[in-house]
């Protein structure tokens, strides 16, 4: 029962904390999703980047070592509330992330910086950022993996 209950008070807090970001906080933004591979030497790393200036963003996918993008995509959101919630979720899923620490061939890792200089890192895999990812890219973002 307590650990119910300070999981609910941690929770309420990093909402209340997410909440009281000013649209400056997160004017410009950037957030890297990276995927290390072991046992495929030859593109061991994959990495998405969600970048976001005022309302236009750009995606990109890259991999091998050293990275090379091999899919780009310019999006627009469609207001401020919107790219917000991206952002909430962003910090929402860097921090409830999937966790892979037990494995040893599968390493993500993430990392969002917002213009107030603010940064949020992880070592999990950030499920919600699949979610806006797809989203944003009106297909499944496996689609792209699978390409490249």
């Amino acid at each position: 029962m307590k650990k119910l209950i300070i999981f609910i008070f941690l929770s309420l807090i990093l909402f209340v904390a997410c909440d009281k970001l000013n649209q400056e906080d997160y004017k410009k933004f950037s957030y890297d999703e990276n995927i290390s591979l072991y046992g495929t030497p030859e593109n061991n790393q994959r990495n998405w980047n969600l970048s976001c200036d005022g309302l236009h963003c750009k995606i990109t996918y890259s991999v091998g070592t050293p990275l090379k993008i091999r899919y780009e995509k310019e999006v627009t959101i469609n207001s401020e509330e919107e790219k917000k919630n991206i952002v909430i979720s962003l910090i929402k899923g860097i921090k409830k992330g999937k966790d892979f620490s037990g494995t040893q061939d599968y390493k993500p890792s993430n990392h969002l910086l917002l213009s107030n200089k603010k940064e949020y890192h992880g070592q999990t895999e950030n499920e919600e950022f699949y979610k806006i990812l797809t989203d944003l890219l009106g297909e499944d973002y496996s689609n792209i993996i699978q390409k490249y």
